[in-house]
């Protein structure tokens, strides 16, 4: 609920700015957004998926974590150039491995959120909206939340308990690394698509 959002923006103070911007789209706007949303997260965790499992499967884990490195932001980029809506894509953590994915101020508030969830043991939303609104223009975040699978764990998990030829190729390839010590199940981040919509498109 929108409120709870809300609720927690005021208790972790952060972000003061961004909570001016950000507010609570309507039922339409919510409904549309939801939908544009779902499907982009859902066709970048279909590619991502199959193309490291093949990677895999090829090349052995040391090596796919090369494909990690160099093909995982372009294959998102890609769907976003080839996409039919307005939207940019994104994954994003408060612990990530690549610069790149670093959170913006939106999708820090959203973190927190999500973050907050987690810790207190509470089941994560399947998907969370902001609405912002800035001067010259008004977009939406569409979130899904990524929990840690158990394959995961061999490139995300307890370095002192992965294969050592694993650790030197991430060390080399991330040497700021945060996105280590994850056990199965953990909140890992969030797939953030921005949509573009205009009064046209949500009547």
């Amino acid at each position: 609920p929108f409120w709870i959002f809300f609720l927690f923006l005021f208790i972790l103070g952060s972000c003061l700015s961004s909570d001016k911007e950000i507010s609570e789209p309507t039922e339409s706007e919510e409904l549309i957004v939801g939908e544009t949303g779902n499907y982009m997260a859902s066709k970048l965790m279909v590619t991502l998926s199959s193309e490291l499992s093949a990677a895999i499967q090829r090349e052995g884990l040391v090596e796919a974590t090369r494909f990690c490195n160099i093909r995982a932001l372009p294959l998102t980029e890609m769907l976003t150039i080839a996409s039919e809506y307005p939207v940019e894509i994104k994954r994003t953590s408060t612990k990530y491995r690549n610069p790149l994915n670093a959170p913006d101020k939106y999708e820090v508030v959203a973190l927190n959120y999500f973050n907050l969830l987690a810790r207190e043991g509470k089941q994560l939303p399947p998907e969370f909206i902001q609405k912002i609104t800035l001067e010259d223009e008004t977009f939406f975040y569409f979130y899904r939340p990524l929990v840690m699978a158990g394959l995961c764990i061999q490139c995300h998990g307890d370095p002192t308990e992965m294969d050592p030829d694993l650790v030197s190729v991430l060390s080399e390839k991330y040497p700021d690394d945060k996105a280590l010590y994850y056990k199965e199940g953990d909140f890992r981040g969030l797939i953030r698509v921005k949509i573009e919509m205009t009064e046209l498109d949500l009547e």
